[in-house]
């Protein structure tokens, strides 16, 4: 499992061991080493055989890697292993597609992003971008709905980097609010994309 927080800081001394994973991850770390989340799409194997297709992930084991990964803030490396013909196996590819398809129907079309207010809707993820590019500012965070009892906290978290994606409970809301309640000393936080989703067909977490 991939642990969050997560961060795309280390401390340079644990860099250099060259043994380092997410888990020695400090955003208070003097170098900046973007996280990256490789798995084989084979369980347990990294190169094609005949007999380890059977072995191949489900879509929702891949699933739940995304999730881990990119809605942490890290960038996802699926493997690809050709068999002897050269080619990707017709299996694997038709997963590698279900798999892309599976991440366009649920993030594809927002109830709402950006700005502005929307229509009642249920909703039951969150994703959220920081401004990236000027480091990890923000250290804490929770999401609000506004629902018919007014507004109810559905979500709390730490860091957010280049991505997270906050899942929840389906709630029926009109209006969403994101608050920082934590950030670096001195530095203003920065978001720089709200989106919420109502993801159907999968099962929500309590």
């Amino acid at each position: 499992k991939i642990p969050y927080p997560l961060s795309s800081c280390i401390r340079r001394d644990i860099l250099k061991t060259g043994i380092s994973t997410g888990r020695n991850s400090d955003v208070n770390g003097d170098v900046w080493a973007p996280l990256e989340v490789d798995t084989p799409l084979y369980k347990h194997y990294w190169f094609w055989g005949e007999h380890k297709e059977k072995h191949r992930k489900s879509l929702e084991e891949l699933m739940d890697c995304y999730y881990m990964s990119v809605g942490r803030g890290g960038a996802f490396l699926l493997n690809a292993s050709p068999n002897v013909d050269g080619l990707i196996p017709d299996g694997d590819m038709a997963l590698y597609k279900a798999f892309g398809d599976e991440i366009e129907r649920r993030f594809s079309v927002p109830a709402g992003a950006g700005r502005g207010r929307g229509a009642v809707t249920e909703i039951n993820h969150v994703i959220l971008d920081e401004a990236f590019s000027e480091g990890e500012r923000i250290r804490g965070f929770r999401i609000e709905a506004y629902t018919g009892s007014g507004w109810q906290t559905v979500y709390a978290g730490s860091l957010v980097g280049r991505r997270h994606i906050a899942v929840f409970s389906t709630v029926i809301a009109s209006r969403v609010r994101v608050t920082i309640t934590e950030h670096a000393e001195g530095l203003l936080p920065l978001l720089k994309w709200v989106a919420v989703y109502n993801v159907t067909g999968v099962d929500i977490p309590a």
